[in-house]
């Protein structure tokens, strides 16, 4: 087998691997945890520093914003990656 075979073999292999529907919608719901993710770290980082230190400082649209929003944007972007992962075009 010569060299032009074996890139012709690859090429076609390539041809044969699935592609998403929808990458960009996947991009954006794997950014939307991502950001989740963020939010869960600053919240996590706040509270030490709270803790351990004598800082008194009430987070902008309180708590409530930083405890539900992190966990609903994690569990919407999970959710949304993971129903779009499963999704191929049709050929």
């Amino acid at each position: 087998m010569n060299q032009v075979d074996e890139i012709d073999d690859l090429k076609e292999d390539m041809m044969d691997k699935k592609r998403l529907a929808y990458p960009r919608l996947k991009l954006v719901f794997d950014v939307i945890g991502i950001i989740g993710v963020v939010m869960l770290v600053v919240k996590l980082g706040l509270l030490l520093l709270r803790r351990f230190t004598e800082l008194d400082f009430v987070p902008e649209g309180g708590s409530l914003y930083l405890n539900i929003g992190s966990l609903l944007l994690m569990v919407v972007g999970g959710i949304g990656s993971g129903v779009l992962k499963e999704k191929y075009v049709r050929e």
